[in-house]
């Protein structure tokens, strides 16, 4: 299934790790909802399917790759592991997860993965970013000539 528009859901509307009507964060949810565990891997299943075959078509940098790590891929069975160890591979891939933490565990899962790789490794990061528009003031237009 391939989502063609995006819903208005409430829990899509802010970062996704924030806390919602239910008072846990979304992927604590999908723990405890089967029905919302489903619609959410769906939806992840099918943006990755999108997302990764368009990388593919320009990033090459996974050719020369004997075995990649994906650090939280698959249905979202990784959780909390991944801040206590990373597997070993010649490169490690994360898509869409730095997003959802904070710098301390940013940092964490960053060091964790600089240990699983060799020192000719390398690490893949796939995020989206907020675009911020500054207010029109004489000072940010003199800084964006």
């Amino acid at each position: 299934m391939v989502f063609r528009s995006v819903p208005s859901w409430p829990w899509l509307e802010t970062k996704p790790y924030e806390i919602h009507d239910y008072g846990i964060g979304d992927y604590e949810h999908a723990g405890l909802d089967s029905r919302f565990n489903e619609v959410l891997n769906t939806a992840m299943l099918s943006h990755n399917s999108i997302v990764m075959n368009r990388i593919l078509d320009y990033y090459k940098g996974f050719e020369k790759i004997n075995q990649l790590v994906d650090v939280g891929g698959g249905c979202g069975k990784c959780g909390w592991k991944m801040f206590q160890k990373i597997l070993n591979g010649d490169a490690i891939l994360m898509k869409l997860i730095l997003r959802n933490w904070d710098d301390d565990h940013c940092l964490s899962l960053l060091k964790n993965c600089y240990e699983a790789i060799p020192g000719n490794g390398k690490i893949i990061i796939i995020d989206s970013t907020t675009m911020v528009i500054p207010e029109a003031t004489p000072a940010t237009r003199e800084a964006s000539r």
